[in-house]
């Protein structure tokens, strides 16, 4: 194993090691602070969310591109704090399944946290939501705040299975004006938007965590010598 400690770079099999210890610590922790730990990432999404729809209001003259690269670097930042702090992101623990597939524990075991994690997610999603919701945000940016949440979740109806993001179009529901979207209900949001965006967060992440482990783990001689190869 070699990494860049200088730099403080990890090597890719380094990185791969680091998602399956994370992945059995995290699983292994008790229910309680599972719970608590992801409505704080919750949380921090929404912060996120927020952020974007805040600063990616009023860019109607703005290139599309430059808007929606600057939503997205102020969106990261809800990320970044998932990242810092260590706390379960439902689209984030699919990972776990690396720990699973090198034998750290039970496939059984693995979908344990799944559900605590998802709902937690969306607790504290929904208890944000609430705040700004008293906050009346039909008065921000003089109406085009709750607009740009309006378009945002009207877009993601349309497209929703690989846009993998659920949280926007609750604030719909929320913010939902009979004039212009009398057509959305919550069944409408169930079905249409947050059974899918959930099962392409699954598969999605599945994928990923398992290529990474059948290309770095799935042999430990076949990861050393990728690893050599890479740091040479």
């Amino acid at each position: 194993m070699c990494s860049n400690k200088q730099g403080g770079i990890l090597s890719p099999l380094e990185i791969a090691q680091t998602a399956e210890n994370t992945g059995y610590y995290k699983v292994s922790k008790y229910s309680l602070f599972t719970l608590c730990s992801a409505i704080v990432a919750g949380v921090f999404i929404s912060i996120a969310f927020a952020f974007y729809t805040t600063v990616t209001t009023g860019t109607a003259n703005v290139p599309y591109g430059l808007a929606k690269l600057i939503g997205g670097i102020c969106f990261s930042l809800g990320l970044t704090l998932v990242g810092i702090y260590g706390v379960n992101l439902f689209s984030s623990i699919i990972l776990n399944i690396i720990s699973t597939a090198q034998g750290k524990f039970a496939w059984l075991k693995l979908l344990s946290p799944y559900y605590l994690v998802y709902f937690s997610n969306f607790i504290a999603t929904l208890i944000f939501i609430v705040i700004i919701w008293f906050a009346h945000p039909n008065i921000f940016a003089k109406g085009l705040w709750s607009l740009n949440i309006l378009e945002t979740a009207s877009y993601k109806l349309q497209e929703v299975f690989f846009l993998g993001m659920a949280v926007p179009d609750f604030w719909l529901l929320v913010n939902n004006s009979t004039e212009h979207y009398q057509y959305l209900t919550s069944n409408q949001f169930v079905i249409k938007n947050l059974i899918p965006v959930t099962l392409s967060n699954i598969v999605g992440g599945m994928v990923v965590g398992l290529t990474f482990w059948w290309i770095l783990l799935k042999k430990k001689t076949r990861s050393v010598s990728i690893n050599e190869t890479l740091c040479s």
